[in-house]
């Protein structure tokens, strides 16, 4: 009957490790019941998104967010060989390669996934940070803008906005938009 503690207590398991399903299940019941329908809603779709995945790739996402890179990358690799063009194998394994400061290849294999899904919103937001590490800052705003027009309101979309706009030197845009998140 504590929700505020058991939310905080989700909320930052699943900030240390955002692969703990279990965690986004119950973080989302205790909005629910805590009457926090918004957040009940992102919580569940987390929870869906990550239980739908085969349990190599959960378990790729848990090793990421616990620092086991070079693992989780040759389950990752693995997984692919037997399952070509997974689009979240292809995701999680470029996010490897972007903490490693592999970037061109993590370039390489979220252009690819988006080629074959154009509406995969989760690689086009890590399509934007690849592109802003590599400098393509032109493209990163163009695919940031997409995002943004994808995902009205969303504010992890608004942000890669901003921080593309300032990329840009488009500094009243970046700050209206932070203004308003």
């Amino acid at each position: 009957g504590r929700f505020d503690a058991a939310i905080d207590a989700y909320e930052h398991a699943v900030e240390l490790n955002p692969g703990l399903v279990a965690s986004w299940r119950f973080l989302a019941e205790a909005h629910r019941k805590a009457g926090s329908a918004e957040r009940a809603k992102l919580a569940e779709a987390n929870f869906k998104r990550l239980s739908g995945l085969p349990p190599e790739l959960v378990a790729v996402t848990s090793m990421m967010h616990e620092g086991k890179l070079y693992k989780a990358e040759k389950i990752c690799r693995h997984f692919l060989q037997q399952t070509p063009h997974h689009l979240e194998a292809m995701r999680l394994l470029a996010q490897i390669g972007s903490r490693l400061n592999i970037h061109d290849d993590a370039e390489f294999l979220l252009e690819s996934a988006l080629e074959m899904e154009p509406d995969f919103d989760l690689a086009r937001m890590d399509y934007v940070k690849v592109l802003h590490q590599r400098q393509k800052f032109e493209r990163a705003f163009a695919e940031a803008r997409k995002l943004r027009e994808r995902m009205p309101g969303n504010p992890a979309a608004e942000l890669a906005y901003a921080n593309q706009s300032s990329a840009m030197g488009k500094y009243d845009e970046a700050l209206r938009v932070l203004d308003r998140l």
